[in-house]
């Protein structure tokens, strides 16, 4: 055991131990801001908390593991394609009259989407290296929001509208199927990241070693990718899409604990968790009546943390 395991080992513990504290004092104040008559606050906001770290949770894992497969620490789902591509995805089955805006029968519809979109990601980039994979999920993300962006446009329907409000991301329509849904995609996941977490930590030195290792990138893209389409579509089926809250927790989390796998995910998911429940409390009551599109709120978080991700990129080369 190395001198920088044993030292990182309280940073862990006192990070988890922070953000747990956080978040209790967290929902507390979520539950009683504003109105709280015990309909309020079981038949609202209970489930729209609930949904709101579940979804937390789900969005720092899926960039936890873009940023590990693609050894880069500004890549994120919604650089990939993948967020607009659910997105588009739900939108054509609210078109077709086959799903209803933050309904359940969205999922089916994000989920096509946003598998698809992982496949066709995949299949440009065979046999080719991980920037070229990136530029093709760029180009994905271009072509996907310009066809979101003329639909949207171009319909004059209620339901339309309403889906361009609700595709910047908002937890108003949250309910327990909502967090039950994400919930599941989580537990469906977990397998994933099981299976890949050791090959996330050795591809970190590079594609060459990682291949002389024996580690196979084929079947590690694949199994990291499928785990990453699933949670992205239930999120972006059940609140919309927000963009860059994965970066930037994955961030935080490796300020705290270094780049690890098994301990940025924990923080990660705890990091984000408080940021979507920080954020959205403030969506809804900093301009009540009015709410604020949770994405906006998570942008503005998320852009300086881009930023300086950009110029200090030795974070990411730290000794595990």
């Amino acid at each position: 055991m190395t001198l920088a395991s044993k030292t990182s080992k309280p940073r862990f513990a006192l990070a988890l131990l922070l953000n747990v504290v956080l978040l209790i004092l967290f929902i507390p104040t979520a539950l009683l801001l504003g109105e709280a008559s015990q309909t309020v606050i079981t038949e609202i906001r209970l489930p729209r908390i609930s949904t709101a770290i579940v979804a937390g949770i789900a969005l720092a894992l899926a960039g936890v593991m873009s940023q590990a497969i693609f050894v880069n620490p500004i890549i994120e789902p919604s650089l990939l394609g993948l967020n607009s591509s659910a997105a588009l995805g739900a939108l054509i089955g609210v078109i077709l009259g086959f799903a209803q805006v933050g309904a359940p029968s969205m999922i089916p519809f994000a989920m096509v989407g946003a598998l698809v979109c992982a496949l066709v990601v995949l299949r440009l980039s065979e046999r080719r290296s991980a920037i070229i994979l990136i530029l093709n999920g760029i180009a994905i993300t271009a072509l996907t929001t310009a066809l979101l962006g003329g639909a949207i446009g171009l319909l004059d329907r209620d339901d339309i509208r309403s889906f361009s409000f609700w595709s910047f991301g908002s937890l108003a329509l949250a309910d327990w199927n909502a967090a039950l849904t994400i919930a599941i995609a989580l537990i469906i996941s977990i397998p994933f990241l099981f299976l890949v977490r050791n090959g996330l930590d050795l591809i970190s030195l590079g594609e060459s070693s990682a291949r002389h290792i024996g580690v196979d990138l084929k079947r590690l893209r694949a199994l990291s990718f499928t785990s990453i389409a699933i949670l992205v579509a239930a999120t972006v089926s059940t609140i919309g899409s927000i963009a860059f809250l994965g970066l930037a927790s994955a961030h935080i989390a490796r300020v705290l604990v270094g780049p690890r796998i098994s301990r940025v995910i924990p923080i990660a998911s705890l990091v984000a968790a408080n940021i979507l429940l920080l954020a959205d409390t403030f969506a809804r009551r900093a301009f009540f009546p009015q709410e604020v599109p949770i994405g906006f709120v998570i942008a503005i978080i998320a852009a300086p943390i881009l930023i300086w991700a950009i110029r200090e990129q030795r974070i990411w080369r730290e000794s595990v």
